[in-house]
């Protein structure tokens, strides 16, 4: 027993006399409430400030009316990032959803697709697409 050779070969063996399992499953709890942070974290970084913007834009009619190309592009960018980043968001929140319900199968094949999703959500926020 490992336990029985660490007590024996170590004078000061601390045993936290925590499972693996109860271990492991702390860790994906934690794992799992940090991506799910970062995810709507994300969103909301892109979400308030084209709230703000489209604010801006109503309550300055005359100036929005004379600029409309530079506040049209700016709309236009906005909501393309918001939409790309929603997503990353529901194709990562599906992926934890599988490994939350014990779906081992199935979370390992949405992992590998969720991996390609963002790929393309990164590659469709460069400038080159519009």
């Amino acid at each position: 027993d490992i336990q029985e050779q660490a007590r024996s070969q170590y004078p000061f063996y601390c045993e936290s006399g925590i499972s693996d399992q109860v271990y492991e499953a702390v860790i994906g709890i934690i794992t799992i409430l940090y991506d799910l942070s970062l995810s709507f974290g994300t969103l909301a970084a892109f979400i308030i400030p084209l709230n703000r913007l489209k604010k801006f834009c109503y309550e300055n009619k005359e100036e929005f009316d004379s600029n409309t190309p530079r506040y049209q592009k700016l709309l236009y960018m906005g909501y393309k990032y918001q939409n790309l980043a929603v997503v990353a968001c529901i194709s990562t929140s599906v992926w934890l959803l599988l490994l939350i319900i014990d779906q081992q199968l199935i979370a390992e094949i949405w992992g590998s697709i969720d991996f390609i999703v963002h790929i393309v959500v990164l590659m469709l926020m460069t400038e080159y697409y519009p």
